[in-house]
């Protein structure tokens, strides 16, 4: 008994195999979604007599299965009294492509909460795709302004195999090569790897010069990655900077606290909503019966099982291991999009009768007609103010949300004799800048780079450098190396002030490209 419907494609569940959906994910945008649709209904003063229902469905991150349940989705809404105006979703880069193709062909609007790859960028082949997040390359420039800062010359580049890692890591080539900073290491993490290829990464990563490491990956990934590195003979630290698919991954953090101490996150503004934890500590196993996985995500929350050890009266924000996933605040701002677009179009063509219906599409004094092509048009120029993020909400030409990153750093914390992990802002990175640079870290902020062998916090950057060649050593570059190496000899005495460095270098389609200053 809705009058529009926003469609509604999330991945509840984990990578589909062979067309069966993996495990059940510990999902807050079902919920986030409900949330925000439930909070533009009650508004008085936005689309006043026009109410919004939802039809969500499940994309197991998987391309098929998205493009399947996106077509059912506008497909199911012809036949029915209430439409379908617009699609808010998906998560996954490479389900958004498929499901943005077909929201070309249908004409159907879409805002995406999650999704960063630049290649969503393309007008052309995606002129009904917005987001409500930055693409990645804007991230990318936001870690090469951290290395930057920290005057770090030389760095590793590791990234997951797909449009997310494969482009995150092109514009970090781009950037750095740019900036003379050198991609020591460059390697991607294919989908087939096995543990002996992270063995093999690990070692490969562990014998490099390198003490910084950009990481283009998300969780189960990364969390290999750590592994293969931790057990290794030859293991040290790094200081990591991580892309914003784990940047905030928590549990992934706490596995690994002393390895990624003092790690530098890069992650889309999210403010907290204390609203929305208000909304989801009402919601109990026993009360919730319009979310039809959310017995199953409390599960994953509270680690018990359904049928016998699962508290039916308790809330998922009362559990020790909740915390507000940062893709939520996007989430609230794609449906307010899509919201503020809709009061725009009844307000200009129907001044908000109640005769509008979608059968006839007509209401008195009616200007144009409701279809996708026109609800885009009035998309494209929303800018308000999210009531509920206070984020800014506009698009610019490609579709995409204005530059706007929380610079995080995971520190140590001694607390009655007991050392605590957690995350610390310590800076932002936004496209709209006051004082002309765009990375700003907070005044008076203390960075930690890691925790050592002696459970000691480490205060002081590591060099992020290529070394100086000692007295009697003279310098040898080394095609797979920044750096090159030192070499003792008697021929060509070398001074302490004798710098082995690199003036610009970077992998360019697997050739290392060095150019060096050799002193003779």
């Amino acid at each position: 008994n809705k009058d529009l419907v926003l469609g509604g494609l999330i991945p509840v569940h984990d990578y589909a195999t062979g067309g069966v959906c993996g495990k059940i994910r510990r999902d807050q945008f079902v919920e986030a979604m409900l949330f925000a649709i439930d909070s533009v209904n009650a508004n008085e003063t936005l689309l006043p007599n026009i109410s919004l229902g939802f039809d969500i469905r499940d994309t197991c991150f998987s391309d098929q299965i998205g493009l399947d349940e996106a077509i059912d989705v506008i497909n199911g809404s012809r036949d029915s009294a209430t439409p379908t105006v617009g699609i808010v979703g998906a998560g996954g880069s490479r389900v958004n492509m498929a499901v943005a193709r077909v929201g070309r062909l249908y004409q159907i609007p879409q805002v995406s909460f999650s999704s960063t790859s630049p290649l969503l960028s393309n007008r052309v082949e995606y002129p009904f795709f917005y987001r409500t997040v930055p693409p990645d390359n804007i991230q990318a420039q936001t870690m090469i302004d951290i290395v930057r800062y920290f005057n770090w010359t030389q760095v590793a580049l590791i990234y997951v195999e797909d449009a997310y890692g494969d482009l995150g890591a092109q514009e970090v080539r781009w950037l750095a090569m740019n900036d003379d900073i050198c991609i020591n290491v460059d390697r991607e993490i294919r989908h087939s790897f096995t543990m002996n290829d992270f063995r093999e990464l690990a070692k490969t990563l562990l014998a490099s010069n390198a003490d910084v490491v950009i990481l283009f990956s998300r969780g189960q990934t990364t969390r290999l990655l750590f592994e293969a590195v931790v057990n290794s003979p030859s293991y040290r630290k790094f200081t990591w900077i991580a892309s914003d698919g784990w940047a905030r991954t928590i549990d992934l953090a706490h596995m690994f606290n002393q390895t990624v101490a003092g790690y530098f996150g890069v992650a889309p503004y999210a403010p907290h909503i204390p609203l929305f934890d208000e909304y989801l500590s009402q919601l109990t196993i026993q009360t919730n019966r319009r979310n039809a996985w959310f017995e199953e995500i409390f599960a994953t929350f509270a680690s018990c099982n359904l049928s016998n050890s699962c508290n039916q009266n308790i809330s998922i924000t009362s559990l020790p291991n909740y915390a507000q996933d940062c893709f939520v605040p996007p989430m609230i701002d794609a449906v307010y999009a899509f919201a503020n677009a809709l009061h725009n179009y009844f307000e200009e063509n129907c001044n908000f009768t109640s005769g509008w219906t979608w059968k006839n599409q007509k209401c008195p004094g009616q200007k144009r007609e409701l279809n996708g092509s026109t609800l885009l048009q009035y998309l494209r120029i929303v800018d308000f103010i999210s009531p509920l993020t206070g984020t800014r909400v506009n698009f610019d030409s490609l579709g995409n949300a204005p530059g706007r990153y929380e610079i995080l750093n995971y520190q140590a914390h001694l607390f009655n004799g007991v050392t605590h992990y957690d995350y610390m802002q310590v800076g932002t990175w936004n496209f709209y800048t006051q004082n002309g640079s765009n990375l700003e870290f907070f005044e008076n902020v203390t960075f930690q780079f890691g925790v050592n062998h002696s459970g000691n916090i480490v205060y002081q950057p590591p060099i992020g450098q290529c070394g100086r060649c000692s007295e009697g050593e003279v310098y040898r570059p080394v095609a797979s190396s920044c750096c090159g190496i030192c070499e003792p000899t008697t021929d060509h005495p070398a001074t302490s002030d004798q710098p082995v460095t690199c003036c610009f270098a970077v992998h360019v389609i697997g050739i290392a490209c060095i150019i060096a200053s050799i002193a003779t």
